[in-house]
């Protein structure tokens, strides 16, 4: 569930809007408080009256600047600012209502993908199971039919029943092989399909083999670490 909610693309998403919107609500609780108005002049003029002029200095370019701060505490504005951060807090809360949303039903489908997963793996197990059990009764038929107990029909029917049982394993680990190339949950993570790295791994061994002793073959597009199929 790790690469569910660290790595799909809706749910990062949604998680990146809420943090937009938590500044969003800093931003209106600001107008509560106080603002602080600085402002400051500087330049150069010309000064001439009566002093300067009898003093031969009316020709004289002096510096003039001046700072100023203003500290203004709003006290009542209509109740525009609370309107503002109750409708702030609002969406903040619908978004995160959302998050859980998104994030409890891609859990959920990701959880019964990983289920489908372990019943594949399963069904394959029984098959393999049901092989060796029809093998062992031909073998005791062929063993009653040289004695004379049976006879070659039975020996004919036990084969018939292994190679049903054959094209049973053969379906089960074919179903499970293309359950890893094309993994129904690939997009939950956010990332491009194809789980090249662990096609037709059975998910219980750690071999990396094919379901019927093939060794599967590397490829690019692996999905994250957490994912079923790459469980060893």
């Amino acid at each position: 569930m790790y690469g569910v909610l660290h790595n799909h693309r809706s749910l990062m998403s949604i998680k990146e809007n809420r943090s937009v919107l938590e500044h969003e609500l800093n931003k209106a609780r600001a107008g509560f408080g106080p603002r602080v108005d600085v402002t400051g002049e500087i330049g150069v003029g010309v000064l001439s009256d009566t002093t300067s002029r009898g003093l031969d200095l009316d020709d004289q370019w002096l510096s003039v600047g001046s700072v100023s701060a203003k500290l203004v505490q709003p006290i009542w504005d209509g109740f525009a600012t609370r309107s503002r951060v109750r409708t702030a807090q609002a969406t903040l809360d619908s978004v995160k209502a959302r998050i859980f949303d998104t994030a409890t039903s891609l859990s959920l489908d990701g959880i019964i993908a990983h289920i489908d997963l372990l019943r594949r793996i399963k069904l394959v197990e029984l098959a393999r199971n049901n092989v060796a059990r029809h093998e062992s009764i031909l073998a005791q038929a062929r063993d009653r039919a040289s004695m004379g107990a049976d006879t070659q029909a039975d020996v004919t029917q036990a084969e018939s029943r292994l190679q049903r049982a054959h094209s049973s394993l053969s379906e089960a680990e074919d179903a499970l092989r293309v359950r890893h190339l094309f993994p129904p949950d690939r997009h939950l993570y956010g990332r491009q399909a194809g789980c090249g790295a662990h096609a037709g791994r059975d998910a219980r061994y750690g071999s990396g083999l094919y379901p019927d002793g093939r060794k599967a073959q590397p490829q690019a597009g692996c999905l994250p670490a957490g994912h079923p199929c790459c469980q060893g």
